[in-house]
This record gives structure tokens, C-alpha cells and sequence, in this order.
């Protein structure tokens, strides 16, 4: 995943993918953006400290990818609810709104856990 929690309380990675990357925008000031995806995907994964990772998905769409129909406009919204799939019942709720990226290079999104083993409210931040 490219984050590791070691002994912390854990960490939380953003993974932003999508399918046929074809689609091109004009650029400002001139030229073409290329390798715009047609379908965009996000997923967050919490790993522990023990090792124990969580995969959520966004409430809103139920984690299916999004059609991308305006390659020239903001991503897809996830919202800002994400939940897990895996009977467990975890919910991460973000403090902003989380989008899709709509381009099929350039980083990913990376977010730090920090939090007390007793708290039951938790915080991320970039």
C-alpha cells in the first residue's frame, strides 16, 4: 500500500483508479489534456497497527465505479461517508467532500490516521 502504521494506531490510504483511460479535455492555454479515464473508482483502506485492514467504500454510490460523462470537470463525488463491505461495520466519515480523479496519472491521495488506542472519535489529515 505504500503507508505502514509500524506500532501507531494506523493509517488510512486513498487508491483512486479508473478503466479506459482514452477520453482528452482542452487544456488552458492551448493543447490537449489526454488519458482521461471513462470510469473512475475511489476506495480507502485502513491498516491498524496489528495489521488488521479495512476496505471502505463510499455510502453514496456503494463503491461502483462512476461513468465519467464531462472528462473536462471535477471528478465524481464520493461524498463524504465511506463504509465497509466485510460484515464489520466500520465507517470513516471525511471531513471534506471526496472526488474522484479523472486522470489516469499523477499521485494518488495519502492520508494519515492519528488518534488514541482509547478514542472513539478519530481524525485524519493530509
Amino acid at each position: 500500500m505504500g503507508a505502514e502504521s509500524g506500532y501507531g494506531p494506523g493509517v488510512l490510504v486513498g487508491r483512486q483508479s479508473g478503466n479506459n483511460p482514452t477520453q482528452t479535455c482542452p487544456a488552458p492555454g492551448g493543447g490537449v489534456i489526454r488519458y482521461l479515464y471513462w470510469q473512475t473508482l475511489t476506495r480507502l483502506t485502513f491498516s491498524g497497527g496489528g495489521g488488521t485492514e479495512y476496505e471502505f467504500r463510499d455510502q453514496l454510490t456503494g463503491g461502483q465505479p462512476a461513468n465519467v460523462t464531462n472528462p473536462c470537470a471535477t471528478g465524481a463525488s464520493r461524498g463524504q461517508v465511506f463504509v465497509t463491505a466485510d460484515g464489520s461495520s466500520a465507517t470513516f466519515i471525511s471531513d471534506s467532500v471526496i472526488y474522484d480523479n479523472n486522470q489516469s496519472h499523477g499521485g494518488g491521495m495519502i492520508l494519515s490516521f492519528r488518534l488514541s488506542h482509547a478514542a472513539r472519535r478519530n481524525s485524519i489529515s493530509n
